[in-house]
């Protein structure tokens, strides 16, 4: 090749390359930008994943073809032939490329800007699998795409790990798989190394997250599913120690673990009355704002000498919404945020019934309702603004995805020996008839019992339909096999760093600024009716100690003059500081990270009409110690004593008193996270 030659090849991948950079730069944040929309349907997530896991391959190779074009013209000292070479070489990347990235057609549906050739249609009317087009679940697995018959092309490859949820998988190899490299030397499958392959990490993680997205879509096939339980099967056998440390989570189950950590940790909110009403455990409110129920009755008074007992529900529109739309979905969050900002609460007197019922609670045992309105972001792990600080955090988005990257061209490899396609695709076309009549006859089990029966079910079925067609099988093992498992030990190493920077994003963002602002409208029995302001912040100084401060000013409605009552009733302020002790030893699940805590409490409050008054305290002063135990998913004991100088209501006396405090809070919020967790 000439010199000229070779300069105008040069400049021709120089010039496509940088358009290339750009290109799949935008497709990568168009794909993510799609995949984040909770409302895309499966179906299309599934091929928005493919197209990512593709073209974030084909970024991968465009830096490979900057490396090399650094070190070429870095190079003027090469000879002709190896700058041949060189520009050859950055030729076949260029292709590799190309060939990775989306692709229009044409009216005939011709494939436009691909030198790779088609793979020919299947016969549709063939019940068998469908071919497994992209992507990963479990260590690699999830919902179909691709043609239905005999086994199709492997040329459509694997697809990356995404935040969405299990799907996708392999493309099966055709009988025209490319030649075996020259390299290429065998193991035999012996029936000892495939009996502990079933006991493998990577297959049971593949088993457990197969059966997952089988039981959520209802209506699935295991048989889309299968081909690539199969070849993950193989490997285990092939390498039991290095698929064995493959940790089998997707983005999507990660996010989910994740969630139930940090949300069930929170203690930012506020299900026991107001400080000043009977049941209160605590001289300070804090921010936070259940959104589906909480559930509170304690008996207390942090500021009154006369202890009572109070009920306090709580709830949000978001409740209300979410249950008119469906339940409390990903969707349901992200669609009616703004309802989550505002929370509704109400406390009644209850003392004297021995068994207080919700339902049949009177407007007469009213002593406040309150409104609430959060002034900062959503602090949930849930929330868009976490989603987008993940996926705009490149390290660890692309970190979570190497080892399923890894995994993904590893088995591409595998797929290049035509006798393993075969039996996969043989075990894969048995599947559907023993799932579809089991789902049938169990359709009344619980989802987490279904799951765990389908997973049995999986594992009884590669007992019997996947091990006898391959015992004694030879596997071809080139060093392009030998060099993928050197890779996915690698990835795995970062996916675990990755999966650490994680789990701290996470909970540093949940423990960021809070702040509310709440409205109260007070009712108790022999007090002037009057109202509430209150401002109040949170704040996490170091890992496992909570600031909580308030700013309140009380007016009362309608003043009554004999008792040297005016507009203005006080003016209060309460700084809390709690400490997290421990995780709670009554959590049974174990991703449920409430702990027992333990918090200070020190509040002022001005009360204007007693200024002046001989006898009377204006300036009250009142002292908190709280313990939380959270003895079951949701459910806490509060436990306090307080010391007050004066109390609040000084008609009878003014002396200073001890009171004690105890009550059962219920946060719906935490046990229905619990109750979603995905099973370990």
């Amino acid at each position: 090749m000439g010199k000229y030659a070779v300069s105008w090849l040069l400049a021709l991948v120089l010039a496509s390359s940088g358009w290339a950079q750009s290109t799949i730069d935008d497709k990568i944040r168009q794909e993510q930008q799609a995949l984040a929309n909770p409302a895309l349907p499966q179906s299309v997530k599934v091929v928005a994943q493919g197209r990512l896991a593709k073209l974030q391959q084909a970024k991968a190779i465009h830096e490979q073809i900057d490396a090399t074009q650094q070190y070429l013209n870095a190079s003027s000292d090469l000879s002709s032939e190896d700058r041949t070479k060189i520009v050859q070489t950055l030729q076949q990347l260029e292709g590799q490329m190309n060939s990775l990235l989306p692709q229009t057609t044409t009216a005939s549906g011709q494939a436009v800007g691909s030198a790779l050739p088609r793979a020919p249609a299947a016969p549709a009317a063939s019940p068998t699998p469908v071919s497994p087009a992209t992507g990963t679940a479990g260590v690699a697995s999830g919902q179909p795409g691709g043609n239905a018959g005999s086994p199709p092309s492997s040329s459509a490859g694997h697809v990356a790990d995404t935040s969405a949820t299990h799907n996708a998988q392999p493309a099966l190899a055709s009988p025209s798989s490319p030649p075996l490299p020259a390299d290429a030397d065998s193991k035999v499958l012996d029936k000892t190394s495939l009996q502990a392959a079933l006991q493998n990490a990577a297959v049971k993680s593949t088993v457990s997250a197969d059966a997952q997205s089988l039981v959520r879509a209802k209506n699935g096939q295991f048989s889309q599913f299968a081909m690539q339980l199969a070849l993950v099967t193989i490997l285990a056998a092939m390498y039991p120690v290095d698929m064995a440390s493959a940790t089998g989570d997707i983005r999507e189950l990660l996010q989910r673990k994740v969630n139930v950590q940090t949300e069930t940790e929170r203690s930012d909110k506020q299900l026991t009355a107001p400080p000043g009403n009977s049941g209160s455990t605590s001289g300070i409110e804090k921010p936070g704002i259940p959104l589906l129920l909480g559930f509170a009755l304690a008996n207390g008074s942090v500021q009154q000498q006369t202890s009572g007992t109070g009920l306090t529900l709580s709830t949000s529109p978001y409740a209300i919404a979410a249950a008119l739309g469906g339940g409390d979905t990903d969707a349901n969050y992200k669609k009616y945020s703004a309802y989550e900002r505002l929370g509704l609460a109400a406390t009644f007197n209850v003392q004297g019934l021995t068994n207080p019922d919700p339902t049949q609670l009177s407007r007469r045992q009213l002593e406040n309702w309150s409104a609430k309105l959060r002034l900062t972001p959503d602090r949930s792990t849930r929330s868009q603004g976490f989603l987008d600080e993940f996926m705009g955090n490149k390290p660890i988005y692309d970190g979570l995805g190497a080892e399923a990257v890894a995994l993904n061209q590893l088995l591409t490899t595998l797929e290049q020996d035509p006798t393993v396609v075969s039996a996969a695709f043989d075990f894969a076309t048995k599947q559907n008839a023993w799932f579809t009549k089991f789902m049938a006859e169990n359709s009344g089990k619980s989802d987490a019992d279904l799951q765990t029966a389908v997973e049995q079910q999986i594992f009884a079925h590669l007992q019997t339909d996947l091990l006898p067609l391959i015992t004694n099988m030879p596997v071809s093992h080139s060093q392009a096999f030998k060099d993928g498992v050197a890779n996915l030990v690698a990835a795995q190493q970062k996916r675990a760093e990755a999966a650490k920077k994680f789990e701290d994003l996470a909970t540093e963002y949940s423990q960021r600024f809070e702040a509310s602002v709440e409205y109260i409208n007070q009712y108790q029995q022999g007090l002037s009716p009057y109202s509430t302001i209150n401002f109040m912040i949170n704040k996490h100084p170091s890992t496992g100690l909570v600031l909580t401060g308030n700013g309140q000013i009380d007016l009362y409605q309608n003043p009554n003059r004999v008792l040297n009552q005016s507009t203005f009733r006080d003016a209060a302020a309460a700084f809390s500081l709690e400490q997290r002790l421990f995780r709670s030893p009554f959590n049974i699940n174990s991703l449920n990270e409430a702990g027992v805590t333990l918090t200070a409490v020190g509040r002022y409050q001005y009360m204007s009409e007693y200024s002046g008054v001989p006898g009377k305290k204006p300036n009250i002063g009142v002292f908190t110690f709280k313990a939380d135990i959270p003895v079951a998913a949701g459910v806490s004991i509060p436990l306090g004593v307080s010391y007050a100088t004066s109390p609040e209501d000084q008609v009878l006396k003014s002396s200073d008193f001890v009171q004690g405090n105890f009550g059962l809070s219920f946060d719906l919020d935490k046990l229905y996270t619990v109750l979603k967790a995905p099973q370990q």
